[in-house]
């Protein structure tokens, strides 16, 4: 029986491997993910801070749905920006603060244009007059949530989350 080394064997397998992979990476074409790597476009390599930023519109009314943690959903809301509201059957508070159309981040929350793609507005949750944590209420996002991120700072059972399901009398 013939009978190669065990080190011809480890050879040639490497070199067959070697082969294999030289043939998939001439096949593709540059950037496709079997020849090594994504293909970067054109946005990707923009600074964030080239991302054009609008003022923030006023809106003259918001209408928000509110649910609990626990899934429990609580009475919607109508509620004009930067008026405390309080939230029936809690002793919690309410204020819709800053209104976007088209909602961003960029280490911070921007206005990335006019155009109603992201509408979006921040609640504020008081007790009192200290405001126990922040929420965003999105129309495109039913009651978004991140704990510990963009003003989040409670975690816990009694969280309440958001949707912002109309508004009216914008304004820049």
């Amino acid at each position: 029986m013939f009978c190669i080394p065990r080190n011809w064997m480890f050879r040639l397998f490497a070199i067959v491997v070697l082969m294999m992979t030289v043939s998939i990476v001439m096949a593709y074409p540059q950037g496709h993910p079997m020849a090594g790597g994504l293909k970067k476009s054109a946005d990707s390599t923009k600074s964030m801070d080239s991302i054009p930023q609008t003022p923030l519109p006023t809106f003259d009314k918001v209408w928000i749905s509110i649910r609990k943690s626990n899934g429990d959903s609580l009475a919607p809301m109508a509620m004009m920006p930067n008026e405390l509201y309080a939230l029936k059957g809690t002793d919690v508070l309410l204020r819709v603060t800053d209104c976007y159309s088209h909602w961003m981040i960029k280490g911070k929350a921007v206005n990335y244009s006019k155009e109603e793609k992201n509408p979006a507005v921040k609640v504020e949750i008081l007790k009192g007059e200290t405001v126990l944590y922040t929420r965003w209420a999105f129309k495109n996002i039913p009651f978004f949530g991140m704990n510990n991120m963009m003003g989040h700072t409670q975690s816990g059972d009694n969280q309440l989350y958001f949707t912002l399901t109309k508004y009216e009398g914008m304004k820049w």
